[in-house]
């Protein structure tokens, strides 16, 4: 009789910590559970549904390049002359507090023939009487980098890059100045991302914005963005995100 009551006793006890211990191994990461983690990401989707604002912040607008601005203005991508008309009309007559751009400019915009129009100088046309002191005249206008750069200059703009993880770390264009060194975090740990690759905006593009920030993001196991991160680190020095 003892005996039977003791493994009664026990066994109710062992059904209340057997899904305790699994509940605090997914918590913990340890051994993630598939339904534990459907039922959390249900239960936060529905408290953020609740809670959520039902109204627009009207004073966020996002510039849209979409199926009707590709109809008006052409096939992307534009020329940098386009988005430096684009980004003066944000400023000057807009008159914009900040511009954040989720796309990357890491090569040349060569749409002008300025590049061509330079190698005949050099080559085929180096001794044709006028033709250096007319490619002079025209270039700056020619020049797409340089006057979308000159847009961007001493204002509040923000350009975007991605960071990369894979067996090469390629990278291409210029990353901005890291947020965080590695030096001043003087071997204190720092959560982040880690990544092994690039593609960022070219350096003269990247000199003339006031910041730059990644635009990562990373799903969950049923492909929803619930979060961002902020942080990503890239050979022991740490980024900001473009949010």
């Amino acid at each position: 009789m003892r005996s039977s009551l003791l493994f009664r006793r026990w066994r109710r006890v062992l059904l209340t910590l057997i899904p305790l211990a699994l509940a605090l191994l997914h918590v913990s990461a340890a051994m993630p559970l598939p339904l534990l983690e459907r039922l959390d990401q249900f239960i936060y989707d529905a408290r953020l549904r609740l809670g959520m604002s039902r109204t627009l912040d009207e004073r966020i607008v996002i510039v849209d390049i979409d199926e009707k601005s590709i109809d008006r203005i052409g096939r992307w991508p534009w020329g940098r002359d386009k988005l430096a008309d684009l980004t003066q009309e944000l400023f000057a007559r807009q008159r914009v507090s900040v511009v954040g751009f989720d796309v990357v400019f890491a090569e040349r915009d060569n749409s002008s023939g300025l590049a061509s129009l330079r190698a005949l100088e050099r080559g085929a046309l180096a001794r044709t009487p006028g033709f250096a002191e007319q490619l002079a005249r025209l270039a700056p206008s020619l020049d797409h980098d340089a006057l979308f750069a000159r847009s961007l200059h001493g204002h509040a703009a923000v350009l975007g890059y991605y960071f990369t993880s894979d067996r090469q770390g390629h990278t291409q264009g210029a990353l901005p100045l890291p947020v965080v060194t590695g030096a001043q975090l003087r071997g204190r740990p720092l959560a982040a991302t880690t990544w092994n690759g690039y593609g960022a905006n070219l350096s003269e593009l990247n000199q003339a914005a006031a910041q730059a920030g990644f635009f990562n993001t990373i799903g969950d196991s049923d492909g929803v963005v619930r979060s961002l991160p902020l942080l990503a680190e890239y050979q022991g020095q740490y980024y900001e995100s473009l949010a």
